[in-house]
């Protein structure tokens, strides 16, 4: 689906900009759309690499009282340019 795309042409991307953390979120709601069918799956994180060095991940907490909380934590990681 993002394979030789214009990634703002996608209707997710009209609405947020494409950076490697809306990325990477985009496809952690994907796969968990479609693997949300089979209870033993479970997508827990999705990391996108911009180079060796830098990435960025998206995944979702839950509290202890099993109540989803759908946050968007950013994981960047790397160093200076």
């Amino acid at each position: 689906e993002l394979d030789h795309k214009l990634l703002n042409d996608l209707p997710f991307f009209q609405k947020n900009n494409p950076s490697s953390e809306n990325i990477a979120r985009y496809i952690f709601e994907k796969l968990k759309e479609n693997l949300g069918h089979d209870p033993r799956l479970k997508v827990k994180k999705v990391t996108v690499f911009e180079n060796e060095k830098t990435s960025a991940s998206y995944y979702e907490i839950w509290k202890l009282s099993k109540l989803k909380i759908s946050e968007l934590f950013y994981s960047i990681q790397g160093e200076g340019p």
